[in-house]
């Protein structure tokens, strides 16, 4: 069965499901509390919301659509991220119930995957693929060692382990440049790595962790290419920003270099899907955060949440002992 590019796959999600979660917390975006409000309504290029589970995240980033078409900004011209199907369906009615709109037909709500994926099917020959290309699944994957006798008797999954490289952007020689002398398990993966990487390119196919770094990577070849594809945009939504992995950062960073406004909310203490390549500390509070435009942190019933992220601001310098706002502006609730 081929893949669905547009559903983030995350194995061993233990998640008590993404729309049975989404479902509990609907609520109308016009009715946000104030500090989803001041956090939906911030100004900056920059903004970067940080919020504990179940205070309503994802309600607040459609809060944010609907504020910015409010301000007058085309609703063709912003561009939604998130990790999951599902997830990207909810949203959508969401806004569009909030817009009292008809349909969502003409809004940009999709996963990284699936946005990345409709670009590479418009134009595969700009990164490098056939007409034709196939996004191979996990039974075809498997059987490019099966076929060859190669077995994997390690914990660790040989596929969650060339996925993680090669969403951290990391080709089979990048991930052997990375490997510790000593590291008997990741010596061996990487043989495993060569052939699963010669199989793809012989069949002229793509596995899922390739889509989104494929398509950076034909952005950043083709300057024309990439202005085409930031160029459709004015503003950047991204929810869930702590499961987000360097490939999608790399994203990100497109659109930002571009001139493109970002808004992002995430939980900097949870990562739901942290076996794969996202990395809290490391993407969380990213280059263009802590350069950064604002940070705004939903309060909502969580003061002990609220607390936590205030030390870990205290300690990244972003805010003093005292609650002042450092110079590079903090948004707080008060």
């Amino acid at each position: 069965m081929t893949p669905d590019p547009h559903e983030g796959r995350h194995h061993g999600d233990n998640r008590q499901g993404v729309g049975h979660i989404l479902m509990a917390d609907i609520m109308n975006v016009n009715a946000l509390d104030p500090a989803q409000q001041r956090a939906a309504a911030a100004t900056g290029n920059i903004q970067l919301v940080l919020a504990g589970p179940g205070s309503g995240k994802t309600t607040t980033l459609a809060g944010r659509f609907v504020h910015l078409v409010g301000q007058g900004v085309d609703r063709t011209r912003i561009l939604a991220l998130t990790f999951t199907r599902k997830a990207a369906d909810e949203m959508k009615s969401r806004i569009a119930a909030a817009l009292d709109l008809p349909s969502a037909a003409d809004m940009s709500v999709a996963t990284f995957h699936g946005f990345a994926f409709r670009h590479l099917r418009r134009n595969p020959q700009l990164a490098g693929l056939s007409e034709r290309f196939q996004l191979w699944d996990t039974p075809q994957q498997r059987h490019i060692f099966s076929s060859r006798r190669m077995w994997w008797n390690e914990d660790a999954d040989i596929l969650e382990i060339i996925a993680g490289a090669k969403e951290r952007l990391l080709d089979a020689a990048g991930f052997a440049a990375e490997i510790q002398p000593d590291d008997e398990v990741l010596r061996r993966a990487l043989e495993f790595f060569r052939v699963y990487e010669n199989a793809l390119r012989d069949a002229g196919a793509i596995d899922f962790a390739d889509i989104v770094p494929l398509l950076v990577r034909a952005m950043d070849r083709k300057p024309g290419y990439a202005a085409a594809i930031t160029g459709a945009y004015d503003h950047v939504l991204v929810d869930e920003y702590q499961d987000i992995n360097p490939g999608q950062v790399e994203l990100v960073d497109r659109f930002v270099a571009a001139g493109v406004s970002l808004w992002a909310v995430g939980d900097d203490d949870q990562t739901l899907y942290a076996f794969r390549a996202a990395d809290v500390e490391d993407e969380l509070l990213c280059a263009e955060f802590q350069a950064g435009k604002a940070i705004a942190a939903i309060a909502a019933a969580h003061e002990r949440k609220i607390a936590a992220i205030t030390a870990r601001l205290i300690r990244l310098g972003l805010i003093t002992e005292d609650g002042v706002v450092a110079e590079d502006g903090v948004v707080r609730p008060g």
